[in-house]
């Protein structure tokens, strides 16, 4: 077998974080976080956990704008390959990946400790995609990072 190295094309980092970024941002506003069942002997609820539950809503928006930027970033990249952004678009990329991943974390354990007082309760999608999405972002941005001189 052979040991040879291949060299990855700089386009396959930021198709990626093209992909994750607008992928996580469409199913954060498009698709429900999580909810949870109340049911009773004369009322039955269900709570979906989305854009449209005020608490919910800003830290769902939150992680949108955050996965809008990577997208930006991509998009501004894939522009021109030869001439990449500064060094701290992606230095604020990586960051904002991280924090949409602790955010996306902190929210499912606060779901699951509010489920856990209801009959049911349940991710959705905008729980997977985001959660997915962040830790792809992150991968990527450490190896655009690690691979990579940028521009100072």
């Amino acid at each position: 077998m052979s040991e040879a190295r291949t060299e990855i094309p700089l386009s396959a980092y930021f198709l990626g974080l093209l992909i994750a970024g607008a992928t996580g941002g469409i199913l954060m506003l498009a698709t429900d976080f999580g909810g949870t069942y109340w049911g009773g002997y004369y009322l039955r609820t269900w709570e979906y956990i989305n854009i449209l539950h005020f608490p919910y809503n800003l830290a769902i928006i939150t992680v949108a704008i955050f996965f809008f930027y990577t997208m930006a970033i991509a998009i501004l990249s894939l522009k021109d390959l030869d001439a990449l952004q500064p060094k701290r678009y992606y230095k604020y990329g990586f960051y904002t990946s991280i924090l949409n991943l602790l955010i996306i974390v902190i929210g499912a354990i606060a779901l699951g400790i509010s489920g856990s007082f209801a009959d049911d309760w349940w991710f959705d999608a905008a729980f997977y995609g985001g959660l997915i999405c962040s830790i792809l972002s992150v991968v990527i941005y450490y190896l655009l990072k690690k691979n990579i001189e940028f521009p100072e």
